[in-house]
């Protein structure tokens, strides 16, 4: 697969951050320390996302975590003739300070044709930012991959928990 776009934010129990607006990609993913802990690359290029709610994830701006509960809209430069995974983690469970649990997924989604996410194959639903109280701020990574082609996935799909 082939790195195409991330997003960041980065949440505890009442708001959502992320990097300044305007600021250069690569010092976001460098300053909040995505490369190298979750991704060994700087990304190409943003990644819109919007929430039902209204909301819009910007680099800089605040959102609580009841914006961001459903599942949101996501926008890219993409190819309509290829084929897109993505992928929402956050790699801060059970805190930053403490990661000893890995990357938990939040959603994923493969097949994606285009930038069409509900016409991919949804491998794991959406389940929106809800760290534990008192774990301090999560990061939380929007990830897209464009495929080499139409992948097959044959493992059993996952709830929301």
């Amino acid at each position: 697969m082939y790195r195409l776009c991330f997003f960041i934010f980065l949440t505890n129990v009442n708001n959502f951050i992320a990097s300044p607006v305007g600021s250069d990609l690569a010092s976001s993913f460098l300053e909040y320390n995505i490369v190298p802990d979750v991704v060994s690359v700087v990304p190409d290029e943003y990644l819109a996302v919007k929430f039902p709610s209204g909301a819009e994830v910007h680099n800089g701006n605040v959102l609580t975590p009841t914006l961001v509960k459903d599942l949101p809209s996501l926008s890219w430069n993409a190819e309509p003739d290829f084929f897109y995974t993505v992928a929402n983690v956050d790699p801060d469970v059970p805190s930053h300070d403490d990661p000893t649990q890995g990357q938990v997924v939040h959603w994923l989604v493969g097949n994606v044709p285009g930038d069409d996410i509900l016409a991919g194959d949804q491998l794991m639903e959406y389940f929106g930012a809800g760290p534990a109280l008192d774990t301090g701020l999560h990061r939380y990574v929007f990830l897209v991959y464009q495929q080499p082609a139409k992948l097959e996935f044959d493992e059993p799909r996952m709830s929301n928990m």
